[in-house]
């Protein structure tokens, strides 16, 4: 894993300019709280795009203040499984571990909930600010390593790289309504916050 500085950086972000803002409360950068939210929506496709602040290291159960151990890592990847299908996934792309684990950890969550379409978020917390092209080669270089017995092609999502500072000033816009988020018959998905309306 390259997390190399981009020759445009100095540029970019001038000497002085605050590339973070602590404003959790806890003093920590953006909290000891590990943060991942789901939004399922009305309607026969039930589209569902989940986003989450963090791709910590589930094998081993590690979070902001200790490695809780495999067991709790599994635990936090069954109730994962459980979530309705996730049709775009905003993840985390570096966890603290990267410089050991590589891009291992955000593809465990890739595994763990199937999204169609991965956009990779939350990038400049531990890396320089415009190495995203860099974890973008090494994230494709670990799906090769892991190959198609242990992650599929058919299951793996689409990424839709992000590069600061262009692709953050773009709209995205999807359409719930879209046939590609059609869920197999019978795997509408639901959310513990769901009320019998189906309407579009």
């Amino acid at each position: 894993m390259n997390n190399i500085t981009d020759p445009r950086d100095e540029a970019m972000y001038p000497p002085g300019t605050a590339l973070s803002y602590p404003s959790s409360g806890s003093r920590g950068p953006g909290g000891p709280v590990s943060i991942l939210y789901q939004f399922v929506m009305r309607g026969d496709r039930r589209f569902t795009f989940l986003w989450h602040n963090t791709s910590g290291a589930l094998q081993e159960g590690c979070a902001i203040d200790q490695c809780w151990g495999p067991a709790v890592g599994q635990q936090v990847v069954d109730r994962l499984k459980s979530l309705p299908p996730t049709d775009i996934e905003f993840g985390s792309l570096v966890s603290l571990g990267f410089a050991v684990t590589g891009m291992r950890d955000p593809i465990a969550y890739q595994q763990a909930l199937h999204p169609k379409v991965y956009i990779p978020v939350h990038q400049g917390v531990a890396s320089q600010p415009a190495s995203s092209l860099e974890f973008k080669v090494a994230y494709l270089k670990q799906l090769e390593v892991m190959g198609p017995a242990r992650f599929p092609p058919d299951q793996r999502p689409e990424p839709r790289w992000m590069v600061d500072p262009d692709d953050y000033v773009r709209p995205m816009v999807y359409d719930p309504k879209d046939e590609r988020w059609r869920k197999p018959s019978g795997i509408l998905g639901s959310s513990p916050c769901s009320s019998s309306h189906d309407d579009d």
